[in-house]
């Protein structure tokens, strides 16, 4: 009897870093489903994922001759989005970071979204924004409350230094320092975007490079503290001199800042908006609850840094998205930062969307290309 030869069963591509993937087209329904916790537990979690699928192919193969054409109505579930992967990272003055990277099925088409926390927040704070992004629409059903339609972004969630999983620093003599956000220095704040940032655009470059999204479409999304950092480093990538042979910078498309700090714990963005680059050519959304003064005036500061730059555009319509808009004059809300993004709910987060659809994701412009030499 010739071997069955099941490739949507059978083939399990092998990914980098050693995780197991799911097959191109469908899933077992019985694939064991968790929270990722640790990189010990994913790695578990594949582990089991792995003999299940086998163990079923092998059980229902005989099955698979008489059901015919019923099989991938019966037996399969339409996959959906990939399983998030646990990242880990050691900065260059010896932090270790700990990210969660959520894939896009696109690949090279995938524009990547960076999400940054706010202060004495951790990565899990953008838990539910990270799956409704990388998931993307799905189709809705008649009857069903209306939504924006949108393919799936490349996601990354990261523990800034002193935050979530990342509190442990060694030193190039071995010492250990345990790292509190309540503790951070000004220093540590400045080693956040110099160091932490870098450690994080490695992890993008890779990803990039293995086809698994387009680094040059890259959006940066930071709350409060990571609006600081967001901005500040998007100055230094738009610095970043250029290359002969591969592109090193020059990456950041557009960025939502969700209340943004005019001045952060020492930490200023007057200089990073002065940067030529991120006052014409990245696109801007601010938002901010309307009632709380301070927020307010810094967001102000930060729109009127940058207005003359982003003209109105003769043709714009009353629903269109401008490359520099703010959204808080008219929301009746003190909350501000991941508080005011939960709030807003799907309403918001969609009209974010639409907003890196329209500057990003969906320009024709912004192509791929490798990062590292071969």
């Amino acid at each position: 009897m010739r071997p069955l030869y099941c490739p949507q069963i059978l083939r399990i591509p092998q990914q980098r870093g050693g995780n197991i993937g799911p097959p191109d087209r469908f899933v077992f329904i019985i694939e064991a489903r968790a929270p990722l916790r640790s990189v010990h537990k994913l790695r578990a979690m594949n582990a089991v994922r792995t003999r299940l699928v086998l163990l079923a192919a092998e059980l229902l193969a005989p099955g698979l001759f008489a059901i015919g054409l019923l099989v991938p109505t019966l037996l399969y579930a339409q996959r959906g989005p990939i399983e998030p992967q646990i990242q880990e990272m050691i900065t260059r003055d010896g932090v270790r970071l700990v990210a969660t990277y959520y894939p896009s099925k696109l690949g090279k088409k995938a524009t990547p979204v960076l999400l940054l926390h706010d202060w004495k927040e951790s990565r899990t704070v953008f838990d539910p924004l990270a799956q409704k992004l990388s998931r993307g629409s799905q189709k809705r059903e008649e009857g069903a409350a209306p939504g924006v339609e949108f393919d799936p972004f490349a996601v990354v969630t990261v523990d800034l230094r002193g935050h979530g999983d990342s509190v442990r620093q060694v030193a190039p003599n071995g010492a250990t320092r345990e790292l509190s956000a309540a503790k951070l220095s000004k220093r540590d704040f400045q080693d956040m975007i110099l160091h932490d940032m870098e450690a994080v655009r490695k992890l993008l470059r890779e990803k990039n490079d293995a086809g698994e999204l387009n680094l040059n479409q890259l959006c940066l999304l930071g709350a409060g503290m990571g609006a600081s950092v967001a901005v500040n480093w998007a100055a230094i990538d738009w610095s970043t001199p250029p290359l002969a042979a591969v592109k090193q910078g020059q990456d950041v498309r557009a960025m939502v800042l969700v209340s943004p700090p005019w001045k952060f714990q020492g930490i200023t963005i007057n200089e990073a908006l002065r940067q030529r680059d991120i006052q014409r050519d990245v696109a801007t959304l601010l938002i901010f609850g309307g009632e709380e003064r301070r927020a307010r005036a810094d967001a102000e500061r930060v729109f009127k840094s940058l207005e003359k730059y982003h003209p109105p555009e003769r043709s714009a319509q009353p629903d269109d998205l401008p490359s520099l808009m703010k959204i808080g004059d008219n929301v009746k809300s003190k909350l501000q930062g991941t508080e005011l993004l939960r709030q807003a709910g799907d309403k918001g987060s969609d009209t974010i969307i639409r907003f890196l659809q329209k500057h990003v994701s969906e320009r024709t412009d912004f192509e791929w290309s490798r990062r590292q030499l071969k």
